[in-house]
C-alpha cells in the first residue's frame, strides 16, 4: 500500500522549516527537533533500532494487516444463496425425494 494520500514526502530540513514558517516562531521549530530527537532516543534505547527502521517496519506491518483485512472480509462465505434452493435441496436430501 502505498502513502498515495500525501503528494510528496518532505526531508526532515523541509519540515522544520514549514513549521517555522507556519509560526514564525523558533521556539515551535525547536520543539518539532526536540521531538523527532526524543523518538530517535526512544527507538535506539528501546529497540536498539534508528527512527528511520521503526517507521519503516511499523509501515510494512500495517499494510500486512490491511491486506489481511481486506482478504478476511472478502472470502468464499460471502456468497448469497437463494433460500428456496437450500431448502428444495435439503429436502431432497432428506426425503429422498428428487
Amino acid at each position: 500500500m502505498s502513502v498515495n494520500y500525501i503528494s510528496r514526502q518532505l526531508t526532515e530540513e523541509e519540515f522544520f522549516k514549514l513549521v517555522f514558517e507556519k509560526g514564525k516562531s523558533l521556539s515551535s521549530e525547536k520543539k518539532a527537533r526536540s521531538g523527532v530527537n526524543n523518538l530517535e532516543y526512544f527507538t535506539q534505547d528501546k529497540y536498539k533500532k534508528s527512527r528511520f527502521v521503526v517507521l519503516k517496519d511499523l509501515k510494512e506491518d500495517l499494510d500486512k494487516t490491511q491486506i489481511q483485512i481486506w482478504e478476511a472480509s472478502h472470502t468464499k462465505h460471502d456468497v448469497l444463496v437463494d433460500p428456496l434452493e437450500t431448502f428444495t435441496f435439503k429436502y431432497t436430501l432428506d426425503n429422498s425425494v428428487s
